[in-house]
């Protein structure tokens, strides 16, 4: 049959290329410290991001009043980003909790199962040991039976064999 593919989870960016990417938006975009994280695909608007131009000796071209409130909306989208972020993973922490505790007691029950295993081979062990000892009780209690009535035989023999010598009036030894 035909064969379901899988899509690969995406690869979790590790501390350092978060940085770096966050270091990239402030390098592109302008974006301070207190910005965030933000990036040209996170919905961000520019108008609201980006820097004022900067005149040709340095001196900001747009007014101090209008930078003002946009670091603070800048900075609560941020924070708003990474709180949907947070919500988010949570669910995929509290899975990944999930499978690490099932992984945890699937191998403490594989554990388990080897050690019922092994115990119950050594039962088996001990119980085919004792069964060979009670054949080999019974085997004796049934050559014992075998030679008493072996010997019961003899005694009747040399019984019958002496009551013939006493009739015949002689004794065994001569001839």
């Amino acid at each position: 049959g035909a064969r379901e593919r899988v899509r690969p989870a995406p690869r979790r960016r590790g501390h350092a290329e978060r940085r770096r990417g966050a270091r990239r938006a402030e390098h592109l975009w302008g974006v301070g410290r207190a910005v965030g994280r933000g990036s040209p695909g996170s919905g961000a608007s520019a108008s609201l991001t980006m820097a004022a131009p900067r005149g040709s000796l340095g001196e900001d071209l747009a007014a101090q009043p209008e930078e003002a409130p946009v670091l603070p909306v800048a900075a609560a989208m941020a924070a708003a980003q990474r709180a949907l972020g947070d919500a988010v993973h949570a669910d995929a922490r509290a899975a990944y909790a999930t499978q690490r505790a099932l992984e945890e007691e699937c191998r403490e029950a594989r554990d388990a199962a080897r050690r019922f295993a092994a115990a119950a081979a050594r039962w088996r062990k001990e119980v085919g040991q004792f069964d060979a000892a009670l054949r080999t009780m019974g085997d004796v209690d049934n050559w014992a039976a075998c030679v008493a009535a072996d010997v019961a035989t003899v005694a009747k023999t040399l019984e019958k064999v002496a009551a013939k010598n006493a009739d015949a009036g002689g004794s065994l030894g001569r001839q």
